[in-house]
């Protein structure tokens, strides 16, 4: 379900902060809903990972330091890569097989 969704992307998150040498001094809850249904092909998934990359993004990303895009450049992460870290978050993470055109 989207709880191990959610929990993966928190892992990959931690991971690429950890790589950066970015401290994570807050503690977070995600939640999410969705009315997508499971298993048609509409990538709820990758929808849910995104979203929950953003919030966290968000979430941690200083004001002084340019906020959530801020966080981004300072993880090394450009926007053109994240499709890629979403399909890892679900193919390396998790073992679901994705494609990128589930991004």
């Amino acid at each position: 379900g989207g709880l191990r969704l959610l929990r993966a992307t928190a892992k990959r998150f931690a991971s690429l902060c950890e790589r950066a040498h970015i401290p994570l001094e807050k503690n977070f809850t995600m939640s999410y809903d969705t009315n997508i249904p499971r298993m048609v092909g509409l990538s709820g998934s990758s929808a849910i990972i995104t979203a929950a990359f953003r919030a966290l993004l968000q979430f941690y990303g200083k004001p002084e330091e340019g906020g959530a895009s801020g966080l981004l450049r300072r993880l090394g992460v450009h926007d053109y890569e994240m499709p890629q870290h979403v399909l890892d978050v679900e193919a390396h993470e998790l073992g679901i097989v994705a494609g990128l055109q589930d991004r």
